[in-house]
């Protein structure tokens, strides 16, 4: 009977699939990747779980030569041959790769240029690869769970986390653990049964606990439990799981299991400079707020609750990827009354304009954006425009502008040193998808000024800030000359002569006609 049954789980759980990606976006610097005559480069490395079995892969190139428009490159998939490719400049060449080539966890491919044939360009952007394989069982351990979320094909990707209504600090340190494993902002939802995983949370002195755990579960899908004899146990538990790394581990994750464990680190962080402005600085360190694991930090979660609750989920995500650990020490509540004005505050939410007390701090630029925000979405002073007011779509419901949220980052006027970042936007449904839309883009690197708007489609930076007034130098070396600008200043200095010459004639003449006189 129980072999019965394991075969018919067996069954349930193995699923074909396939997933293409761009080079680019499997490794940002692969966009243009040279190969050099005669020499061998990695062109690509790529995870993938331990619980899929890759069948095949389809790698198209789009290269470009730099002496000839058509050649020949030598592939090599994990230090194996996997045959010759003709590439042409005008169009992608397609090499297959068997499944037996592929393996769990890293994979590279390398390409070898022909000595005769010069140096090619490989486009990261128009290049893809192709996985067709069968997860053929789900993850068994904690250390298969964060392989699964880690990897690039077949991942996890999809994650459900159980709403609490109590104390949110599990909530958000669990949303952070998942994101550093992942090495990028995961698809929260709030089906758990279309989640690839879930997380929940169990407190009480009749689970037979010994102190705080977590513990894999694949009974009925895959899930992860954060455990705990009481609150404050569950509490310590989801610290653990965003502090420590699971490599190795089994289904169980205590503290003596914590005490061995490696430190959860993500490299995800951007080594890019700022432009100097508070957002730039924001979106590329996180600093001062990630400083100690957040320690000087209060984290406010306004209207933590339905879509709201999911985008402050990636948008926290997205900080620490930036910052690179969890922010395990911050504080997280959900109001700003009561956080010590020795803290510096992050409030995430769309209702943060209603707190009277908040408002007054926020700067010029901040109150700029937000008009700008409420005229993005089809309102303005809290109205909507006459124009949209009694334009109804076939269901009957207004019409929505382009979701738009607002972001700011700035010094508190009142005290000195703390810094106050707010994300938020003019309605509950508007800050869901654009908090999504800025969280999992290259729209987060495009910050800056002290506040800025985003869309989808950019941003629109916002800083009164004024300049200083430039020096004499500084203008006169800013000033720019131009051929046609040269002409001008010759003719005219041609034309003072001219004139000159005029005038010095006639008084000459003048003189001449006195003196016969």
């Amino acid at each position: 009977m129980f072999f019965l049954a394991f075969v018919a789980n067996a069954q349930e759980t193995a699923t074909s699939g396939s997933e293409i990606r761009t080079l680019s976006d499997l490794d940002p610097s692969a966009n243009s990747r040279l190969i050099s005559a005669g020499s061998s480069s990695q062109i690509l490395d790529f995870r993938l779980p331990p619980n899929i079995s890759a069948q095949s892969a389809r790698l198209a190139l789009a290269v470009r030569g730099t002496a000839a428009s058509q050649g020949e490159l030598s592939v090599t998939v994990n230090g194996q041959p996997a045959g010759q490719i003709i590439v042409r400049a005008t169009e992608n060449s397609v090499i297959d790769i068997p499944g037996d080539m592929l393996q769990s966890g890293a994979n590279t491919v390398s390409l070898t240029a022909n000595a005769a044939d010069g140096d090619w360009l490989v486009d990261g952007r128009r290049s893809r690869l192709q996985v067709n394989f069968i997860r053929a069982r789900r993850p068994a351990t904690l250390g298969e769970v964060e392989e699964a979320l880690a990897a690039d094909f077949g991942a996890i990707r999809r994650v459900a986390i159980e709403d609490t209504r109590g104390p949110r600090a599990v909530e958000a340190l669990a949303a952070q653990a998942i994101a550093l494993r992942a090495g990028r902002v995961p698809l929260f939802t709030h089906d758990r049964s279309g989640a690839d995983l879930y997380l929940v949370f169990e407190s009480g002195g009749d689970l037979g606990l010994t102190g705080p755990e977590v513990v894999l579960d694949v009974t009925d899908g895959v899930g992860i439990h954060v455990r705990g004899r009481n609150a404050t146990e569950t509490e310590a538990a989801a610290r653990l799981f965003a502090a420590r790394s699971f490599q190795g581990l089994g289904t169980r994750f205590t503290i003596a299991e914590a005490l061995a464990a490696p430190r959860l680190q993500s490299d995800a962080a951007p080594a890019l400079t700022d432009d100097g402005t508070e957002l730039s600085r924001f979106a590329r360190r996180s600093f001062p707020f990630g400083a100690d694991h957040g320690a000087r930090t209060a984290v406010v979660l306004d209207q933590f609750e339905g879509d709201s609750r999911l985008a402050a989920f990636s948008l926290l995500s997205r900080v620490v990827l930036t910052t690179g650990e969890a922010w395990l020490y911050a504080s997280y509540g959900e109001t700003t009354a009561g956080v010590s004005s020795d803290s510096h505050l992050v409030v995430i939410g769309p209702d943060i304009t209603e707190d009277r007390a908040f408002m007054a701090r926020v700067p010029e630029e901040m109150r700029a954006a937000l008009r700008a925000a409420d005229r993005a979405v089809g309102r303005r002073s809290g109205f909507r425009l006459a124009a949209s007011a009694y334009a109804e779509s076939e269901d009957g419901s207004a019409p929505e502008g382009d979701p738009s949220g607002v972001v700011a980052v700035f010094e508190d006027p009142s005290v000195e040193g703390r810094w106050i970042a707010a994300f938020t936007a003019p309605d509950n449904t508007s800050f869901a998808d654009a908090a999504a839309t800025l969280a999992r883009s290259d729209l987060w690197l495009a910050l800056q000024g002290r506040a800025a708007l985003w869309t989808a489609s950019g941003i629109t930076p916002f800083d009164f800030t004024p300049a200083p007034a430039p020096s004499l130098g500084q203008r006169a070396s800013n000033l720019n000359f131009y051929p046609r600008e040269f002409a001008m200043a010759f003719f005219t200095l041609a034309l003072l002569f001219v004139m000159r010459g005029m005038w010095l004639r006639r008084r000459r003449v003048h003189a001449m006609s006195k003196g016969s006189r």
